[in-house]
């Protein structure tokens, strides 16, 4: 590809100049391609004519992996990774407050009961170690995830009190029928790598419970 160096634009129109001895630091920047840079690249491809896309998943999954792009995980990510209870109460946004309240309120307490550790009809303090994280699409927040008890949650559509799915007993139970398996997977692959770059604690299982054992 040496041959190619001095004939690239891309979009910016610089193309490449790299000073003497740091054509690697040079290549290090993303940049955008033009078709004619593509056509250009495509022909150094051996048996392929120039042109023809010949990248393969794996090799896209390790470039989005190299540029930070969330594509590796699917369309959906985990940002913003916070435990309303280790802060304090003023601390929460507006939307936060009434989820959370719309949450704790199904066991008969208030948000204010549970910073006070004085929840009603539950243990006080069952929402301590609380873990929230926003599920964002294209950049943006689309849910918010509560994770808690190790085994239980809930996912949110973003700033609402619409329940898109629950996690019970680590089980991801989805209540939104406009949403479906491809969802689920883009999901599941979004929680996976962000569990592990979060440092979250909970776990979700993603399997399927309607294959049961046959008898026969």
């Amino acid at each position: 590809m040496t041959a190619a160096i001095r004939k690239l634009k891309f979009e910016s129109g610089t193309g490449l100049q790299p000073k003497k001895g740091a054509l690697g630091m040079s290549l290090q920047t993303p940049r955008a391609l033009t078709a004619a840079d593509v056509t250009l690249l495509r022909g150094f491809v051996k048996g392929k004519p120039a042109g023809k896309k010949v990248a393969t998943a794996k090799y896209r999954k390790a470039v989005a992996k190299q540029t930070g792009s969330k594509k590796v995980a699917g369309k959906l990510g985990l940002e913003n990774h916070r435990k309303p209870f280790a802060g304090k109460l003023e601390d929460l946004k507006p939307f936060e407050k009434k989820q959370l309240q719309h949450l704790v309120g199904q066991e008969g307490s208030t948000v204010e009961q549970q910073f006070n550790r004085g929840g009603k009809g539950n243990t006080p303090g069952t929402y301590t170690d609380m873990e929230i994280v926003d599920v964002v699409a294209a950049g943006k927040p689309a849910f918010q995830l509560y994770l808690y008890n190790a085994d239980t949650g809930r996912l949110y559509a973003h700033g609402t009190t619409k329940v898109v799915a629950d996690i019970i007993q680590f089980g991801f139970d989805l209540y939104d029928t406009k949403r479906g398996k491809a969802f689920v997977d883009d999901f599941a692959k979004a929680f996976e790598e962000g569990r592990k770059r979060l440092k979250i604690k909970p776990w979700i299982s993603f399997e399927d419970d309607d294959d049961e054992d046959d008898d026969d």
